[in-house]
């Protein structure tokens, strides 16, 4: 399912993963699975701001 929108010829960032983790994993995959995290938390956190700044303007 990962590679549909990929479409030929180029690699998903999930399969680029999965291909070097089971060759071993290096120091790279962890920074950037760090970063996603970081990021996929920051976005989350603003989201959640922003919903609340929205509902506390409104009373």
């Amino acid at each position: 399912f990962s590679s549909l929108p990929a479409g030929n010829g180029s690699t998903t960032l999930p399969m680029e993963i999965f291909s070097r983790i089971r060759i071993g994993v290096k120091p790279d995959i962890n920074a950037l699975s760090v970063l996603l995290i970081l990021v996929s938390g920051a976005v989350a956190f603003i989201a959640e701001w922003l919903r609340y700044r929205s509902v506390e303007n409104q009373q």
